[in-house]
């Protein structure tokens, strides 16, 4: 196999030089109302708007409490006073759906 590049070590080490000076070629700004961060090397991290409010909804997720207990006393009055009632078909339905995606999930279901 022959190879045809001129490439070495000493460019490679020399574009690193040249992305740390400010202003270099390909290096991005950081946009207004984005998340940035400098770091003392002159290296810029930016956070997408997306993934800021990705953070903000899972902050709010765990805010929320893990149980509903409106609903569960709800559930639990219907029960005790015999107006719950089950639709077996739906409820096969649902087990049969959870059983595949808990053991086949490669189905996507």
């Amino acid at each position: 196999m022959k190879v045809n590049s001129t490439y070495s070590p000493l460019d490679t080490a020399r574009q690193i030089e040249r992305s740390k000076t400010p202003g270099a070629i390909g290096q991005k700004e950081p946009a207004a109302g984005r998340g940035a961060s400098h770091a003392n090397d002159g290296s810029t991290v930016e956070i997408s708007e997306n993934a800021i409010l990705m953070k903000q909804a899972a902050d709010l997720a765990k805010q929320a409490p893990d149980i509903d207990q409106s609903r569960v006393n709800s559930l639990k009055e219907r029960i005790r006073s015999g107006n719950y009632k089950v639709d077996a078909s739906v409820l096969a339905e649902k087990i049969l759906e959870q059983h595949l995606a808990n053991d086949f999930g490669k189905n996507n279901l």
